[in-house]
């Protein structure tokens, strides 16, 4: 069992390359959204960098919030 693992995401919207349009099956330069997701153990060790390349068009962003200590904001 891993413990102490933290990670970040990334969201940047850019213009799609030629591969990367060919792969999604869109026109090049249109825009994409690239995903980068860094996962750091405890001591700030990197342990795995994901990518990834979604079309615009299809993709939701669903975050899960939990709310600790609500009456100290």
């Amino acid at each position: 069992k891993l413990s102490g693992l933290r990670g970040e995401m990334h969201l940047e919207a850019i213009p799609a390359d030629p591969d990367i349009a060919r792969i999604l099956k869109c026109q090049t330069f249109n825009p994409v959204l690239h995903t980068q997701v860094f996962f750091r153990h405890s001591s700030e060790e990197p342990l795995q960098v994901h990518n990834g390349y979604l079309r615009a068009e299809y993709y939701k962003y669903i975050v899960d919030i939990e709310m600790k200590d609500f009456d100290k904001i």
